[in-house]
């Protein structure tokens, strides 16, 4: 099995938010969708956003007032990418500017889905993707399919499946950026703030998705932190079949409170 490892650039649009109580329900989010394949190449719906709190009418340095009404918001970008395993990551023509209510999170982004279903699927030769099943870990780090370990000497954190298979994640400078900045850490010198073991203890197993093309086996892993005070979503005890088709199937936006998900996938050969 292959491990490949995605990001894209990371906004710098953080905090809307103008006080910390509301800026407590601020999250990120880099989450992958499989949609199929055409030739060599792998085709994902990638959403990058962040989540924010808004007040209609506030403006900063104002006071807010008792009984203000708040919107919880995401806003990032929706691109189409694909992955060949000759020509590695490259982002396609089709992308979308989001800004939505979390409280219409699926339905927001329902016809988004559909557009880039549409646009990939008119592709030559496109093999549509089945979602086979998935797996809740739930933040548990006992989640006996998908372990993470930390090796506090090369600070690395690896991904270990359920066949023990064991693969380094790479986080990218601007993953690591975001972390010291939630944490507000003290670090006068921002370009020597490398993987700490801090850092790399923080991540917990989320989930696994996996995914079909004929008889090419596909998954999406998601890592993930933050506070889990008020998170209680069950782990999985067996992998539970999914009956979405790939452009119906939508998520991403159950983020713990001041953390990140970011998703990573592999490819069966």
């Amino acid at each position: 099995m292959k491990f490949f490892q995605v990001f894209t650039f990371l906004f710098v649009t953080c905090i809307f938010a103008p006080s910390s109580s509301e800026a407590c329900t601020y999250a990120y989010q880099n989450t992958f969708f499989l949609l199929g394949s055409a030739d060599d190449d792998y085709y994902f719906i990638q959403l990058e956003m962040e989540r924010y709190v808004n007040i209609p009418g506030w403006q900063p340095m104002q006071k807010i007032v008792d009984g203000a009404e708040f919107q919880t918001r995401w806003k990032g970008e929706l691109h189409v990418i694909s992955y060949s395993k000759h020509d590695a990551i490259k982002s396609d023509s089709l992308f979308f500017e989001l800004d939505i209510a979390d409280i219409e999170y699926n339905k927001s982004l329902e016809p988004y889905f559909r557009k880039a279903f549409q646009w990939v699927s008119s592709k030559d030769r496109f093999k549509e993707a089945l979602l086979d099943e998935g797996f809740q870990c739930a933040y548990q780090r006992d989640c006996p399919v998908f372990k993470l370990e930390v090796d506090t000497v090369e600070k690395q954190l690896h991904y270990r499946g359920a066949n023990h298979e064991k693969h380094s994640i790479l986080f990218p400078n601007k993953i690591l950026n975001r972390f010291e900045k939630i944490l507000q850490l003290d670090q006068s010198e921002k370009d020597s703030f490398k993987q700490t073991n801090e850092f790399l203890t923080v991540w917990r197993p989320v989930q696994l998705r996996k995914y079909r093309i004929e008889e090419e086996e596909i998954m999406i892993a998601t890592l993930g932190w933050g506070q889990l005070r008020g998170y209680n979503q069950p782990s999985s005890e067996k992998w539970k079949p999914i009956l979405e088709p790939v452009e119906q199937y939508i998520e991403g936006n159950q983020v713990l409170l001041h953390g990140q998900r970011i998703d990573f996938f592999l490819i069966k050969d």
